[in-house]
């Protein structure tokens, strides 16, 4: 995890609003900083991760875990909410051993369920501790950011809002664009909530409904963002994603 960029904030341009993490469902192996096994999963054995990340980018951890412990890890992959709730409908009899989803409220659900073992405090202690989970049932292993993107030939660097939250002001309306029913957007609201209390992110939901631009994804607003159709957009990606090097372009 790179800690020194993640600092949380509602600074002009971009809102760090979480980690991707993993979990150990209650029962599953522990493993510690090294990546040692537990006896109970000898070289040889195997695991059953739910993974709610892209495939590719698990297959490549579990092919560096298997070279290193010996043991197999086969995943089903999905939407790490649908994922959560079918490993909530499952209870104590999941097959899972272990969770890896890109939000975090799917890891405190199933916390408040009671269905995630604890991390091993090695393991834990190898990320700061504000991007675990407080009781130690899930442990933070990169973040993603909010970053407003804005098309230069509209919007001039020193017009750019000095916070997320002047989107709800009525000088936005209609200038930016958002994508509420993708899945990371909810832990935007998320973030807001506890960074600025309950009423004022209230109050910057309803503006942003009033005042925003919907769209069905983030790749849809960024295309708008640089084809000159939208000023700006509240878009969601992983932290040094290379489109914000792309001179001349959204930025």
């Amino acid at each position: 995890m790179r800690g020194h960029a993640f600092e949380h904030c509602l600074n002009r341009r971009s809102l760090i609003i979480g980690a991707v993490g993993g979990a150990l469902l209650t029962g599953g192996v522990q493993f510690g900083e090294a990546g040692a096994q537990d006896a109970t999963v000898p070289a040889g054995g195997s695991l059953t991760l739910y993974n709610g990340q892209h495939a590719e980018t698990t297959q490549a951890m579990v092919d560096a875990f298997t070279a290193k412990t010996g043991i197999k890890v086969e995943f089903r992959s999905g939407e790490g909410a649908e994922l959560a709730n079918q490993i909530v409908a499952e209870g104590d009899g999941s097959p899972a051993d272990l969770f890896f989803t890109e939000n975090s409220p799917n890891l405190e659900l199933l916390a408040e369920q009671g269905l995630l073992a604890p991390i091993d405090e090695n393991t834990l202690s190898s990320v700061p501790a504000q991007f675990n989970s407080a009781d130690g049932s899930w442990i933070g292993v990169s973040a993603r950011a909010a970053v407003l993107v804005y098309n230069p030939s509209l919007l001039a660097e020193n017009q750019l809002p000095a916070s997320v939250l002047s989107l709800a002001g009525a000088s936005w309306q209609g200038r930016f664009g958002i994508a509420p029913s993708e899945g990371d957007f909810q832990p935007v609201i998320t973030a807001v909530i506890k960074l600025a209390g309950d009423d004022m992110a209230k109050a910057w939901a309803d503006g942003l409904a009033r005042g925003a631009q919907v769209y069905q994804g983030n790749s849809a607003i960024l295309k708008d963002v640089e084809a000159g159709n939208l000023s700006a957009g509240l878009i969601i990606t992983t932290t040094g994603s290379g489109w914000r090097q792309r001179p001349g372009r959204a930025r």
